[in-house]
């Protein structure tokens, strides 16, 4: 009964603090729920997921090796393997030789999956619009500007790349 008490005494004590990590979660998840929900409206993207949108946002403009997308997603080799399996066969990403490493392939975006980016670029702008209009472009700028020092400070700290 004590513990009981205990835990919930602590949750409402976590609750009535709303960590920042928690308050910025929230905000990625609603954005990316908005984000993926207007991507779906476009004709040919109907069927993406928050699992595409993982191992998509990751790839550069060059293209990056599987190895790669997999340290940036923080998930394993093998799923990230099959996650750009299945884009390659929705035709969105493809494969091609890694002439600096022969035993890798490197992933790059096919013109479908240009379209892609493109589209999703012209959405996160829209979300940001209306981000600037509710905080006003200065309050949306200082913003942007503590997280990326609290992202930089978590990276120096040993966090995630």
């Amino acid at each position: 009964m004590k513990t009981r008490s205990r835990a919930e005494s602590a949750l409402k004590t976590l609750a009535a603090i709303n960590p920042l990590p928690r308050a910025v979660l929230n905000l990625y998840r609603a954005f990316e729920d908005e984000f993926l929900a207007a991507l779906r409206a476009t004709k040919g993207f109907s069927s993406i997921t928050i699992a595409d949108h993982d191992v998509l946002r990751f790839i550069g403009p060059r293209g990056n090796t599987i190895v790669e997308i997999a340290a940036r997603n923080g998930v394993s080799k093998q799923a990230t393997s099959q996650a750009v399996g299945s884009l390659v066969l929705r035709g969105l990403l493809a494969k091609q030789a890694n002439e600096a490493d022969g035993r890798s392939q490197i992933v790059v975006f096919t013109d479908k999956g240009a379209r892609l980016v493109a589209r999703a670029t012209l959405i996160v702008k829209a979300i940001e619009a209306r981000y600037e209009k509710a905080l006003g472009r200065a309050e949306l700028e200082r913003t942007k500007a503590s997280l990326r020092a609290l992202i930089d400070d978590h990276r120096e700290r040993g966090g995630r790349k």
